[in-house]
């Protein structure tokens, strides 16, 4: 099993190409961070990292879903434009738990924690990984 500093540097050489990154974690039960990124060659990732692992199911992994067709990065564009870039969204900080949405479009890197935001992506980034 690898190590978490293995873990993360293969999941930094990932986010270095990431437009779009819905990620959170948590310190409640089974600790632990997860999340989804697209890269500008439209590669779809999920990945996810238990500190302690309780149950055989609960492995750390990062793995490559798929490529985006034009129509599914287009959604993606779509949604940072209309509702991330030239947005005001305030961040906020939970005691045991963080939810945040990254963007890298067009000169513009914004890392925002804020849970409506996140609700609103992942559910973009779940239709994703479902098709």
């Amino acid at each position: 099993m690898e190590t978490q500093i293995e873990f993360n540097e293969k999941l930094s050489k990932i986010e270095e190409n990431a437009i779009f990154i819905v990620s959170k974690w948590w310190g409640v039960d089974d600790p632990g961070y997860a999340g989804t990124i697209i890269t500008q060659n439209k590669e779809l990732y999920s990945y996810q990292f238990y500190h302690f692992p309780q149950e055989p199911e609960k492995t750390n992994a990062i793995t490559k879903i798929r490529e985006l067709n034009v129509e599914e990065y287009n959604e993606v564009i779509n949604f940072i434009e209309n509702e991330i870039i030239n947005k005001e969204i305030s961040n906020e900080d939970l005691f045991d738990a963080g939810f945040k949405v990254t963007v890298n479009y067009n000169g513009t890197t914004k890392a925002i924690k804020n849970i409506d935001l996140y609700n609103k992506a992942k559910l973009l980034t779940d239709t994703l990984l479902k098709i």
